[in-house]
C-alpha cells in the first residue's frame, strides 16, 4: 500500500531506501528537462493566437485590470505563457522568466524522479522530447502539477524544516502558472485540496496549513505584484468562469474518428492504469485523495485537449507523463513490478497513436528536440542578439500593416479592432481602447457578450472602430460578438474601407442594449424545419434556444459539445450554411440583412434585395447527430427598431483595390499591400499571409500568378539570412469539414534560381455542393527570411 490512514506513519521499507538513494542521482535530469521545455516565445504574427497574447503584453504594460478591463482565458501573467507572440516592452521581463518557469519545472521534475528507478527517469525525458511540439505550455503545466504533487507526498517524512520551505516554494511556482492561464488556477484548487485532505487524513494539521497558505498568499502577491487591484478579484474569479464555462459549447471541433478512437483508448487505459499505481485500499482516505486528484487532472487535460481536436497532442503528452508521476508517488513506499507496467502500457499507447497519426517520422522528432535544445544554448549565450532580432521581426511586422487612410482619419482618437486583427492598431501604434472580451470568438456567453455591447453603448464607447469581419470556424459573421456588432449598427457610420477593413465613426445617437423578447413572442418549431423570415427593410434579430438532449449533454460533458448550423436561404434561392453557437444564439444577433464583409456594411439595410435572408433553419452539422438535440426548437424574430446610422455608404471607394481580380476578396490577412511587379500591379502579402473569396455553390476554375518580389533572389540580406522561399496554397473551407487542398507549389529562387519566374496559378475545374471560401495562401518555411511574395489577376470563372 501506498499509504497507511489514521496518525501512525509507515516506516520506511529498507528496499525503497535503497531505490531512493539510486534514484537520487536522477538530478542530471534537471539541465535535460531544462533544455528541452525552454521556449522563447514565438515571432509576431497576424495570426490569430499571435495576435491575443500581443494584446495581453500590451494590457500588462498599459496596466489594464483583468475582469473589468480585460476577460479572457488567461490571467494577469498571460504575457508569459512561453508560446506568445513578440511585443515590445518587458522584454528581459519575458525571458527572464522563461528560465525560471523552466528551471522551476525542471526542477519539480528531478525531485519527483529522485524516488523512482533511472530507466523511468529516462522514460520522462523521451516523452518530453518526442512530444515537444505539443508540450510547452498546457502540457508541460499539467505535468508540473502532476509532479509537485508526488514531490510533496515523498518529502512527507522529511523534517519540518526541509519539507516547509520545498512547499512553500512549490506554492509559490504553481500559483505563478495559475496566474498565466485561468484553467491552472482549477487545477491548483484542485492540487491544493487534495493534499490539504491527505494531511488532515493523516493528521498532519500543520502541513495543510502550510501547503494551502502558500498556494493561496503566493497567488494574491502575485495578482498585486502584476499590477491589479484587490477590490477586482472577485470579478476576475467569476467572469474568467464563465468565459471557461462558454469555451466547451463554443470552440469544439469535431476529431478525426481514427484519431478519437486512439484518445478514447489512452484515456481508459490511463484511468485503469492510475487506479493501479495508485491502489487504494478501503479505509485508507488519504490514498483515495491522491486517486481523486490524479483522476481528476487526467479527465480535466482530456477534456482541454479533445475540445478542440486540433489540440489533441498536448492529450497524449499528458497521458504518457500523468501516470508516470503518479508512479513517483509510491517510490518511496514500495516497489511494485505491476505498477510499472501499468504506467509502461499507457506510455505505449501513446505513442502508438502518435506514430499512427502523426506525419512525423520518429527520426524526425528526436531531430527537432536537438534542435530546439541547440537554439534555446544559443539564445541564452547571445540573449541580447536575440532580443534585437525580435524587435527586428516586430518593425518588419508593423511596416507590411499599411492602412495610411485609416491611420490619418484616427489620428488620436480612440479606437477599437473587431473581430482578431488587433494587430492593426498596436502596428499602427493607434490609442486602442479594447472591448473587454478584446477577441471577437471568446464574447460567445450571455455574460461576455454584455460586457461587450456595454463598451459601445456607453458614454465611453471609442471614437472609431475598425472592423473587418473574421467569423472563426465558418460561424456566421453576425453572431461573433453579435450584440457588440448590432450595438455598432445603431451608433457608428462608415468612413472608409482600407485594404479589406471598414472604418466606422461613432454618431451622437444614443442605443439602448438589447432585451430578451417576451415568450409569447417565441415560436415553437423542430429542428430542421424551414422558418420564413418576414421580408422588411429593417433589420432583424434571432433569437434562438436549442436544448441538449440527456446524451447531448452526457456526451457535452465527457467529450465536447456537438456542432449546429444555421441554414440560410436568400431572396434569390442562394443556400448558405454556417456555424450556430447555440448558447450565444440565446442572446440574439442580426440575421438580415446578410452582412457578411466590409463592403455589406456600407450599404443601405434595404439595398440589393436578392440577397436577403428569406428562410432559416437550425439543424446539426452531422445529421447523425440529431438524437443529441432536443427535437423542440424555440426561435423569436424581433424587428430591429432604429433610428440606425448605417445608411447607403456604397459609393466609399476602396483605397487598396485587388488589381486584375475578378471579384473582390472577402478576407485577407493584415500583411497586405498594393505594388508595382513585373510590369504589374499586384497584391504584396509577406508569408504567412492569406487571402479569402466567398463563393456560392457551383463550378468553378481559377486563373492568375503569383511568385516572389523578383528583386528577392539577388539581395544580399536575404541570401545571408537563409532565406528558402515559401509555399503557395490553395484550398477550399467548408463548414463541418477539414480544409480541402487544391494546388500547391513550393517557391524557392534561392535554391532553385527557376523559381525566380513569375507562376502561374491555374486550378482545374473543382465543385463545390454548397457555399465555401476559397483560400490562396503563403506559408513560410523554416523561416520567413524575405517571404516577398505576392498574387496578382485572380481570375474565379464559373464553369457552364
Amino acid at each position: 500500500m501506498i499509504f497507511q490512514g489514521g496518525a501512525a506513519e509507515r516506516p520506511a521499507d529498507p528496499a525503497a531506501l535503497a531505490q531512493s538513494r539510486r534514484g537520487a542521482g536522477m538530478w542530471w535530469t534537471l539541465p535535460a528537462v531544462f533544455l528541452l521545455l525552454l521556449h522563447f516565445g514565438e515571432r509576431p504574427s497576424s495570426d490569430l493566437d499571435p495576435t491575443w497574447s500581443m494584446v495581453l503584453r500590451w494590457a500588462h504594460l498599459h496596466g489594464l485590470q483583468w475582469g473589468r478591463d480585460i476577460v479572457f482565458t488567461y490571467g494577469p501573467l498571460g504575457f508569459l505563457t512561453p508560446m506568445a507572440s513578440y511585443y515590445p516592452g518587458a522584454d528581459r521581463l519575458f525571458d527572464v522568466a522563461q528560465i525560471l518557469f523552466a528551471l522551476g519545472q525542471a526542477a519539480v521534475v528531478a525531485l519527483a524522479l529522485r524516488a523512482v528507478p533511472g530507466w523511468i527517469a529516462l522514460a520522462v525525458i523521451a516523452v518530453v522530447a518526442i512530444w515537444l511540439r505539443g508540450i510547452a505550455g498546457d502540457a508541460a503545466w499539467y505535468a508540473t502539477f502532476a509532479f509537485a504533487f508526488a514531490v510533496v507526498v515523498n518529502s512527507a517524512q522529511s523534517v519540518a524544516r526541509r519539507r516547509w520551505p520545498l512547499w512553500a516554494a512549490l506554492g509559490f511556482l504553481l500559483a505563478a502558472i495559475a496566474s498565466i492561464k485561468f484553467t491552472s488556477t482549477v487545477v491548483l484548487a484542485l492540487w491544493v485540496s487534495c493534499l490539504v485532505a491527505w494531511c488532515l487524513c493523516r493528521r498532519r494539521y500543520a502541513d495543510a496549513a502550510v501547503i494551502c497558505g502558500s498556494a493561496v498568499v503566493s497567488w494574491l502577491v502575485i495578482w498585486l505584484a502584476s499590477g491589479q487591484e484587490l477590490s477586482g478579484l472577485f470579478a476576475y474569479l467569476a467572469t474568467s468562469f464563465d468565459i471557461v464555462s462558454g469555451y466547451g459549447p463554443a470552440m469544439s471541433m469535431e476529431a478525426d474518428r481514427r484519431l478519437e478512437a486512439f484518445a478514447i483508448a489512452a484515456q481508459i487505459v490511463e484511468m485503469v492504469a492510475l487506479v493501479w499505481i495508485v491502489r487504494a485500499r478501503y479505509g485508507s482516505w488519504a490514498t483515495w485523495f491522491t486517486l481523486a486528484f490524479f483522476g481528476a487532472l487526467s479527465f480535466i487535460v482530456w477534456r482541454a485537449s479533445l475540445t478542440r481536436a486540433d489540440h489533441w497532442p498536448m492529450f497524449f503528452a499528458c497521458a504518457s507523463l500523468i501516470p508516470l508521476a503518479a508512479l513517483c508517488c509510491e517510490g518511496r513506499y514500495r516497489s511494485a513490478r505491476s505498477s510499472t507496467v501499468a504506467a509502461g502500457i499507457v506510455v505505449l499507447l501513446s505513442m502508438t497513436a502518435f506514430l499512427a497519426t502523426s506525419p512525423a517520422t520518429p527520426g524526425a522528432m528526436v531531430s527537432e528536440a536537438g534542435a530546439s535544445v541547440a537554439q534555446n544554448l544559443r539564445v541564452l549565450r547571445g540573449l541580447k542578439r536575440f532580443e534585437r532580432a525580435r524587435k527586428a521581426e516586430w518593425e518588419a511586422l508593423r511596416a507590411s500593416v499599411k492602412l495610411p487612410r485609416i491611420a490619418e482619419t484616427v489620428g488620436r482618437e480612440s479606437v477599437d479592432v473587431l473581430m482578431l486583427d488587433q494587430v492593426v492598431a498596436l502596428g499602427l501604434a493607434l490609442d486602442y481602447r479594447p472591448r473587454p472580451v478584446f477577441q471577437s470568438y471568446q464574447a460567445n456567453t450571455a455574460a461576455t457578450l454584455r460586457l461587450n455591447e456595454a463598451h459601445f453603448s456607453g458614454d465611453a464607447a471609442p471614437r472609431f472602430v475598425i472592423l473587418k469581419m473574421q467569423a472563426i470556424d465558418a460561424r456566421f459573421p453576425m453572431q461573433e460578438d453579435g450584440l457588440a456588432l448590432a450595438m455598432l449598427l445603431k451608433r457608428y457610420r462608415p468612413r472608409l474601407i482600407e485594404a479589406g477593413y471598414l472604418l466606422l465613426e461613432r454618431t451622437s445617437l444614443d442605443a439602448a442594449p438589447i432585451t430578451l423578447p417576451p415568450v409569447s413572442a417565441y415560436r415553437e418549431s423542430r429542428l430542421g424545419e424551414p422558418i420564413e423570415l418576414p421580408q422588411s427593410d429593417s433589420p432583424l434579430l434571432i433569437f434562438a434556444d436549442v436544448q441538449l438532449s440527456w446524451l447531448g449533454r452526457l456526451r457535452a460533458f465527457l467529450l465536447r459539445e456537438p456542432p449546429l448550423a444555421l441554414n440560410l436561404q436568400t431572396q434569390a434561392g442562394e443556400q448558405l450554411t454556417f456555424r450556430l453557437l447555440r448558447r450565444g444564439a440565446q442572446s440574439g444577433f442580426v440575421i438580415a440583412p446578410l452582412l457578411l464583409d466590409a463592403r455589406d456594411w456600407t450599404r443601405s439595410p434595404g439595398a440589393n434585395a436578392d440577397r436577403r435572408a428569406a428562410q432559416v433553419s437550425i439543424s446539426p452539422v452531422d445529421s447523425s447527430q440529431a438524437n443529441l438535440f432536443a427535437q423542440e426548437v424555440r426561435v423569436a424574430l424581433v424587428p430591429f427598431t432604429g433610428p440606425f446610422a448605417m445608411e447607403d455608404h456604397s459609393a466609399l471607394e476602396e483605397s487598396a483595390a485587388y488589381p486584375g481580380f475578378s471579384q473582390p476578396a472577402s478576407d485577407q490577412s493584415a500583411v497586405f499591400d498594393v505594388v508595382n511587379e513585373r510590369g504589374h500591379r499586384v497584391v504584396f502579402m509577406h508569408a504567412p499571409a492569406w487571402i479569402e473569396f466567398s463563393l456560392a455553390p457551383g463550378e468553378y476554375r481559377v486563373r492568375g500568378a503569383l511568385g516572389l518580389l523578383e528583386r528577392a533572389a539577388a539581395d544580399g540580406g536575404c541570401i545571408a539570412g537563409h532565406a528558402d522561399g515559401v509555399m503557395a496554397e490553395a484550398s477550399i473551407r467548408e463548414l463541418g469539414t477539414q480544409p480541402r487542398a487544391l494546388w500547391q507549389a513550393r517557391i524557392d529562387p534561392f535554391a532553385a534560381p527557376a523559381d525566380n519566374a513569375e507562376r502561374e496559378l491555374d486550378i482545374e475545374s473543382f465543385h463545390l455542393p454548397r457555399a465555401a471560401t476559397l483560400r490562396i495562401a503563403f506559408a513560410m518555411q523554416a523561416n520567413n527570411t524575405c517571404d516577398w511574395s505576392y498574387l496578382r489577376d485572380v481570375q474565379i470563372e464559373p464553369v457552364p
